[in-house]
């Protein structure tokens, strides 16, 4: 996991990370990160909501996450 200061310190970008496969621990550093600088761009992910919701949820409580649809039919 690398991070980059944006915009004259304003945000951080993390990149060299995959949500799709990512440790708790990983997301506790992340969910730190997010705390302290509040905005946070994670490049190079894809767009898949079940990978985000996922990685979401290990951060912290989404309020709706038992009615996520895991299965959607495409």
């Amino acid at each position: 996991m690398k991070l980059d200061y944006i915009n004259n310190g304003v945000a951080v970008e993390i990149s060299d990370i995959d949500i799709s496969n990512i440790s708790d621990g990983t997301a506790i550093e992340i969910r730190d990160i997010l705390r302290k600088d509040v905005l946070v761009a994670i490049k190079g992910q894809s767009q898949s909501p079940g990978h985000f919701t996922k990685f979401v949820s290990q951060i912290g409580k989404i309020a709706n996450y038992k009615q996520f649809n895991w299965n959607p039919i495409t």
